[in-house]
């Protein structure tokens, strides 16, 4: 496995730069190690909408048995898998209700979550407040928290 110095989730900068046009509104993984299996999730998730996938399609796209994914992934990406999931979760929740066309009901659906309450536990523990608290403040109040950044996190 090669070492990268990579810092943040997303796509890189670099690689907006050279290919615009494959921009993918989904998010993306950057590998701190490189991993073959990793590199296939990776390609996965910038075709397709990973926000309501498992640990365990995600072990079966990365071609791993689910306990050792587990393992790879978060040596590869710094975090566990559900981890990382759930604060893209968040971040889609925190810019749909930002927007503020959403009910948060609609949030949760689109976020991928089968209950508000899930919703509700993912904001309060990424962003520091649920939903409803960030939906009542007035539009300007609303700003990207910075503790969906990975170094916060650490």
């Amino acid at each position: 496995m090669e070492k990268r110095d990579a810092k943040s989730f997303g796509t890189s900068a670099l690689n907006r730069a050279a290919h615009p046009q494959k921009r993918s509104r989904y998010p993306t993984i950057n590998l701190l190690v490189q991993h073959d299996g990793l590199v296939r999730l990776k390609k996965w998730i910038a075709r397709n909408d990973p926000l309501t996938l498992t640990l365990r399609q995600a072990a079966e796209i990365a071609s791993l048995e689910r306990h050792y994914f587990s393992t790879v992934f978060h040596e590869c990406v710094g975090e566990t898998f559900v981890k990382w999931r759930r604060r893209q979760r968040v971040a889609l929740a925190l810019k749909s209700l930002k927007s503020g066309g959403s009910s948060v009901t609609q949030v949760v659906n689109l976020v991928g979550y089968r209950e508000r309450r899930s919703l509700e536990r993912g904001m309060k523990a990424i962003a520091g407040e649920t939903p409803g608290a960030y939906k009542k403040k007035p539009l300007p109040d609303r700003h990207a928290h910075t503790r969906l950044n990975r170094e916060d996190h650490n």
